[in-house]
């Protein structure tokens, strides 16, 4: 099973990406701030994380940081509202698999996702496909 995370400080987004997530079967985590995000991952290991860039704590780029220095293998999808393609770039960089621009579609999130765990589980993965 995999465990995914995902990180937002508003609560209608964590609410909505759980909802969108959570019937394709597998275990997911919310966290409203890096510090609580940092915490958890402290205790579960995540697979995936759904990580928002501006959060008000700390930026999602030094929680993308601090969680791969926890699970060097965690695979890190960033989130931002800013449609800003420079924090895109950066966030790939500095080791994001990918980027989905607020809002999002669904779809776009379960293929991001789905993508992301293929690539890490290849064929164990087939119910997870969108």
């Amino acid at each position: 099973m995999v465990k995914l995370l995902i990180m937002d400080d508003e609560l209608a987004v964590r609410n909505a990406l759980f909802d969108m997530l959570k019937p394709l079967g597998h275990k997911v985590f919310m966290a409203e701030s890096g510090s609580q995000a940092i915490a958890m991952a402290r205790r579960e290991y995540f697979d995936v994380t759904l990580l928002d860039i501006r959060i008000p704590d700390m930026d999602g780029l030094q929680v993308m940081s601090e969680l791969r220095k926890i699970n060097p293998n965690v695979r890190c999808i960033m989130l931002s509202s800013l449609g800003d393609v420079q924090i895109a770039v950066t966030a790939i960089k500095q080791g994001a698999v990918d980027y989905l621009p607020k809002p999002f579609k669904e779809e776009d999130v379960v293929k991001v996702v789905a993508d992301t765990v293929q690539a890490m589980f290849g064929d164990d993965t087939k119910s997870f496909q969108p």
